[in-house]
């Protein structure tokens, strides 16, 4: 069974992509690292998916900054279902962002307000 602190880390990670702005390229290497995500989202050990999930906080255009005038546009829609199944697979919603970014984590519908 997967930690619960990779597992946290991972959905924490893929909530962040929806919100990226990238090129067709970037996306395309993105879609590269979801698909080794997904890979390790089976195994019973937590190593793979931490690999994965760190190799994806590392593409974020936050880290990577090229200056030029590429056109750079939300995920693609496989990129979006690749990111919404990885989630449900995971078992858990990706924090919400509130307006100055910061990761609000899933209510529990049975504790509101107990994230």
């Amino acid at each position: 069974m997967l930690e619960k602190t990779v597992v946290e880390d991972a959905i924490d990670a893929l909530g962040d992509v929806l919100e990226w702005r990238l090129t067709a390229a970037r996306w395309e290497f993105i879609s590269g690292i979801l698909g080794r995500m997904t890979a390790a989202a089976t195994q019973p050990h937590g190593v793979a998916l931490r690999e994965a999930t760190v190799e994806l906080e590392l593409a974020s255009p936050w880290r990577i900054n090229r200056f030029g005038d590429e056109v750079k546009g939300p995920p693609p829609k496989p990129v979006r279902d690749r990111v919404n199944q990885l989630v449900h697979t995971l078992g858990e919603e990706p924090p919400t962002r509130d307006p100055k970014g910061t990761a609000n984590p899933p209510q529990d519908p049975q504790h509101p307000g107990q994230g």
